[in-house]
C-alpha cells in the first residue's frame, strides 16, 4: 500500500511539473496578429459620436484603424502638440467619422461592428 502511495505521489508530481511548464510556454506566446490591419490617415479631423451624447471633434490630427479580419476594432488618434495617443473602442454604439481637414468632405466612417 506505501508503495502505491509513492507511486501516485510521484506521477501527481510529474503532472504538476510538466503543468507548470506548459502554461508558462503558453504566456510567452506572441499574439496572433497575421489578420490584422493598420489603415492610417493624416490631417484629418475625427467625430467622436457615442450614441448617448454629444458628438466630440478633434480637428488636424493623424489617426489610425486597426481592422481584425477585415472589421474595425479600434481608432487610435495622435493627439496635437504631444498630447499622447487616444484610443477608441468601436463598442456597440460609437461610431467615428473621418473628415479631411481640407476640404471638410467625409472620408470614412467606422462603426461597430459587434451587436448591430
Amino acid at each position: 500500500m506505501k508503495k502505491l502511495h509513492k507511486i501516485l505521489f510521484v506521477i501527481g508530481l510529474s503532472i504538476l511539473w510538466l503543468g507548470q511548464g506548459y502554461a508558462l510556454a503558453q504566456d510567452q506566446a506572441e499574439p496572433d496578429t497575421s489578420n490584422q490591419t493598420i489603415v492610417s490617415y493624416d490631417h484629418v479631423d475625427v467625430v467622436i459620436d457615442y450614441g448617448w451624447g454629444d458628438p466630440e471633434r478633434i480637428s488636424n490630427v493623424h489617426a489610425e484603424v486597426i481592422l481584425l479580419f477585415k472589421k474595425a476594432t479600434k481608432v487610435v488618434i495622435d493627439m496635437p502638440l504631444d498630447q499622447g495617443k487616444y484610443t477608441i473602442a468601436l463598442i456597440h454604439g460609437v461610431k467615428v467619422h473621418l473628415y479631411d481637414h481640407s476640404t471638410g468632405k467625409l472620408i470614412k466612417t467606422y462603426e461597430s461592428v459587434l451587436y448591430s
